[in-house]
């Protein structure tokens, strides 16, 4: 069976945290043209369409059965290591965003200096917060006709809500002015703000979460992607995956694939793909304003021989366009055209790695490039330079 179905064996073993099945399964994969297996009717399926429809399979089981598959084709050894089921297989991740540190004691400090509150907030889990009733009106219609109809107490006003004690006081927190500056950094619990806000129609606290989610995002976005696909938030999900094309793209583990399915991981893989093929298109599709004549137009203005002005005069050649009596020692041909090859390919490369990433400026490509040709003994001709510049513009707008 593991013969004709390696990803149904693979399966099962991660299913049922079974090493040596997974094992094998992997295996006999490596014995195929690309990863892949097969279905009941004998028909080859890649990994991307087995991934979408398996059940039970995490994304931290679908990424080590890449890395084992890459580890196998190289070296037969390099894969021996490697584990494929969950139990102590990879190392939980360094989340910078999953710092909780001091959240309580912070909170505690807070609600200890609220003075005079008159209503009560007492969460799912029966820890309570003192609050203004007032406040919790200015920001949430939805808590404003609650107050009105809550229970009264020989102790004052209680307002039940669902939320848990550490996510219902950060929210009421977030409600007075002056606490913009110390939102949380934990993934998990942002996103538990946001549904939060959400629900109570919280339109102040929801803008100033979605900004800090772009933060969070930005420094961990694999971790704040397959959170918030967790958690059903698809649009901040889909605001981490865009920040993942910022970071060199390749197979990728976080602790959080733990918790999500193999398909949301294959649906990451399959639209940083896409993007990668909407680069490479672009370049195929604008090669052409690599090779255009009217970038090779020389100087415009008047240029001085041997100190008497002079006016423009037709290119020497038909493959260049230098004025007459203006030779450039490297050529226009051999060195000029190498650079301006060598830079699109290279510009090509690192959009691939990084679709997201920053392109390099015009100015930083020519500093890099040409002004290191730009010595005494063998100098550009302001042709070439110019050549360069152009080359650069086309590539960058």
């Amino acid at each position: 069976f593991a013969q004709d179905r390696p990803l149904q064996v693979w399966a099962i073993g991660c299913r049922l945290g079974l090493e040596e099945v997974a094992r094998r399964g992997a295996e006999r994969t490596l014995r195929l043209t690309q990863l892949g297996t097969y279905d009941d009717r004998g028909e080859f399926v890649p990994v991307a369409e087995f991934i979408m429809d398996v059940k039970g399979v995490s994304a931290g089981d679908y990424f080590r059965l890449v890395k084992f598959h890459e580890a196998r084709r190289v070296s037969a050894a390099g894969s021996g290591a490697l584990m494929l089921t969950r139990s102590n297989a990879m190392p939980q991740s360094s989340n910078i965003c999953a710092q909780g540190f001091g959240r309580q004691e912070c909170l505690a400090m807070f609600f200890s200096t609220v003075l005079f509150p008159d209503l009560t907030c007492r969460a799912s889990d029966d820890v309570e917060y003192p609050v203004h009733k007032g406040i919790l009106c200015m920001n949430s219609p939805v808590l404003r006709a609650q107050v009105e109809q809550c229970a009264q107490a020989p102790g004052g006003a209680i307002l039940y809500l669902e939320e848990e004690g550490k996510v219902l006081g950060e929210l009421l927190r977030l409600c007075y002015p002056g606490t913009e500056d110390r939102l949380p950094d934990d993934i998990r619990l942002t996103l538990a703000l946001v549904e939060a806000a959400d629900k109570y129609d919280m339109t102040r606290i929801t803008d100033m979460l979605d900004k800090h989610w772009a933060h969070l995002a930005y420094l961990s976005p694999y971790n704040a992607f397959f959170a918030a696909m967790q958690a059903g938030c698809f649009g901040l999900a889909r605001i981490a995956a865009r920040e993942t094309l910022h970071l060199e793209l390749g197979p990728t583990y976080v602790s959080e694939m733990e918790q999500s399915s193999a398909s949301v991981y294959q649906r990451l893989l399959d639209y940083q793909q896409q993007v990668v093929e909407v680069v490479r298109t672009t370049f195929q599709s604008s090669r052409h304003l690599w090779k255009t004549a009217g970038a090779f137009h020389g100087p415009q203005t008047p240029v001085r021989v041997n100190g008497a002005q002079e006016e423009p005069g037709k290119p020497h050649s038909k493959t260049t366009t230098h004025v007459p009596r203006e030779r450039c020692k490297p050529g226009c041909c051999t060195t000029g055209m190498f650079w301006i090859v060598e830079r699109r390919i290279g510009m090509e490369q690192d959009m691939i790695k990084r679709p997201g990433g920053k392109m390099i400026s015009a100015l930083e490509y020519f500093e890099k490039s040409v002004a290191q040709s730009l010595a005494p003994t063998v100098p550009w001709c302001g042709c070439c330079s110019n050549v360069a510049a152009d080359i650069i513009r086309l590539g960058v707008t």
